[in-house]
Protein backbone atom coordinates (compact mmCIF):
# COMPACT_ATOMS: atom_id res chain seq x y z
CA UNK A 1 0.00 0.00 0.00
CA UNK A 2 1.74 3.43 -0.50
CA UNK A 3 2.32 5.50 1.56
CA UNK A 4 0.19 9.30 2.71
CA UNK A 5 2.36 12.01 3.25
CA UNK A 6 -0.01 13.13 6.17
CA UNK A 7 0.75 9.82 7.65
CA UNK A 8 4.27 9.99 7.54
CA UNK A 9 5.00 11.72 10.81
CA UNK A 10 3.34 8.68 12.76
CA UNK A 11 5.00 6.11 11.21
CA UNK A 12 7.44 4.80 14.65
CA UNK A 13 9.59 1.41 14.69
CA UNK A 14 7.50 -1.26 16.80
CA UNK A 15 8.68 -1.12 20.42
CA UNK A 16 11.85 -3.09 21.39
CA UNK A 17 13.36 -2.15 17.66
CA UNK A 18 15.29 0.67 16.73
CA UNK A 19 14.56 0.62 12.83
CA UNK A 20 11.81 0.39 10.55
CA UNK A 21 11.63 0.06 7.06
CA UNK A 22 8.30 0.66 5.34
CA UNK A 23 7.52 0.21 1.45
CA UNK A 24 6.11 2.96 -1.09
CA UNK A 25 6.05 2.45 -4.55
CA UNK A 26 8.60 1.50 -7.25
CA UNK A 27 11.25 0.84 -4.96
CA UNK A 28 10.63 3.91 -2.99
CA UNK A 29 11.29 2.81 0.76
CA UNK A 30 11.20 5.24 4.15
CA UNK A 31 13.27 3.90 7.07
CA UNK A 32 12.77 4.93 10.32
CA UNK A 33 15.19 4.45 12.83
CA UNK A 34 15.76 5.49 16.88
CA UNK A 35 18.84 7.73 17.40
CA UNK A 36 19.77 9.77 20.47
CA UNK A 37 18.40 12.78 19.07
CA UNK A 38 15.05 11.11 18.17
CA UNK A 39 13.29 9.55 15.12
CA UNK A 40 15.22 9.39 12.16
CA UNK A 41 12.95 9.23 8.56
CA UNK A 42 15.15 8.28 5.77
CA UNK A 43 14.19 8.04 1.88
CA UNK A 44 15.79 4.89 -0.12
CA UNK A 45 15.45 3.34 -2.93
CA UNK A 46 16.33 0.08 -3.34
CA UNK A 47 15.86 -2.82 -6.49
CA UNK A 48 15.59 -5.59 -4.91
CA UNK A 49 15.55 -8.16 -8.73
CA UNK A 50 18.69 -6.19 -8.96
CA UNK A 51 21.55 -6.74 -6.42
CA UNK A 52 20.63 -5.37 -3.42
CA UNK A 53 22.07 -1.74 -3.62
CA UNK A 54 20.95 1.13 -1.92
CA UNK A 55 20.57 4.80 -2.84
CA UNK A 56 20.34 7.24 -0.20
CA UNK A 57 17.63 9.93 -1.21
CA UNK A 58 17.49 11.69 1.01
CA UNK A 59 15.58 12.64 4.84
CA UNK A 60 11.93 13.21 5.59
CA UNK A 61 10.91 16.12 6.09
CA UNK A 62 13.77 18.04 3.54
CA UNK A 63 12.72 15.71 1.13
CA UNK A 64 8.90 15.09 0.42
CA UNK A 65 7.37 12.23 -0.52
CA UNK A 66 6.32 13.75 -4.31
CA UNK A 67 9.94 14.64 -4.31
CA UNK A 68 11.08 11.24 -2.90
CA UNK A 69 8.80 9.54 -5.74
CA UNK A 70 10.30 11.54 -8.74
CA UNK A 71 13.62 10.58 -8.17
CA UNK A 72 12.61 6.84 -7.80
CA UNK A 73 10.50 7.32 -11.39
CA UNK A 74 13.89 8.51 -12.70
CA UNK A 75 15.89 5.73 -11.25
CA UNK A 76 13.79 3.54 -12.73
CA UNK A 77 13.59 5.22 -15.78
CA UNK A 78 17.49 5.02 -16.54
CA UNK A 79 17.16 0.91 -15.61
CA UNK A 80 14.82 0.75 -18.35
CA UNK A 81 16.89 2.31 -20.77
CA UNK A 82 19.79 0.06 -19.75
CA UNK A 83 21.86 2.56 -17.24
CA UNK A 84 22.88 1.57 -13.78
CA UNK A 85 21.79 4.22 -11.66
CA UNK A 86 24.32 3.02 -9.04
CA UNK A 87 27.17 4.30 -11.03
CA UNK A 88 25.75 7.37 -11.97
CA UNK A 89 24.47 8.20 -8.08
CA UNK A 90 27.98 7.01 -7.05
CA UNK A 91 29.96 9.51 -9.83
CA UNK A 92 27.58 12.35 -8.53
CA UNK A 93 28.48 11.84 -5.02
CA UNK A 94 32.48 11.93 -6.03
CA UNK A 95 32.35 15.14 -8.31
CA UNK A 96 30.98 19.04 -6.82
CA UNK A 97 28.83 20.92 -8.93
CA UNK A 98 31.29 22.14 -11.48
CA UNK A 99 32.64 18.53 -12.24
CA UNK A 100 35.64 18.66 -10.17
CA UNK A 101 36.60 15.90 -8.48
CA UNK A 102 35.08 16.22 -4.54
CA UNK A 103 38.51 15.86 -2.03
CA UNK A 104 37.28 12.63 -0.73
CA UNK A 105 40.19 9.61 0.16
CA UNK A 106 40.55 8.04 -3.10
CA UNK A 107 40.48 11.23 -4.85
CA UNK A 108 43.14 12.75 -2.57
CA UNK A 109 45.21 9.33 -2.30
CA UNK A 110 45.48 8.99 -6.31
CA UNK A 111 46.46 12.65 -6.66
CA UNK A 112 48.92 12.28 -4.11
CA UNK A 113 50.23 8.95 -5.63
CA UNK A 114 50.41 10.58 -9.54
CA UNK A 115 52.55 12.89 -8.11
CA UNK A 116 55.00 10.76 -6.12
CA UNK A 117 55.10 7.55 -8.20
CA UNK A 118 58.54 9.15 -9.86
CA UNK A 119 60.31 9.21 -6.86
CA UNK A 120 58.72 5.41 -5.52
CA UNK A 121 61.15 2.34 -5.78
CA UNK A 122 59.49 -0.58 -7.81
CA UNK A 123 58.44 -1.76 -4.18
CA UNK A 124 57.10 0.98 -2.80
CA UNK A 125 54.99 0.88 -6.25
CA UNK A 126 52.70 -1.97 -5.32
Amino acid sequence: MPLIASKISCIKPPSGSSRKTVADLNGLYLQVRVTKNGLIRTWIYRKQNLKDRIIFIGNYPEISLAEARKKTLENNTLIEKGCNPWKIHRKEKDTNQDGTPRDCFKNITEEWFSKTKTNLSEGQKK
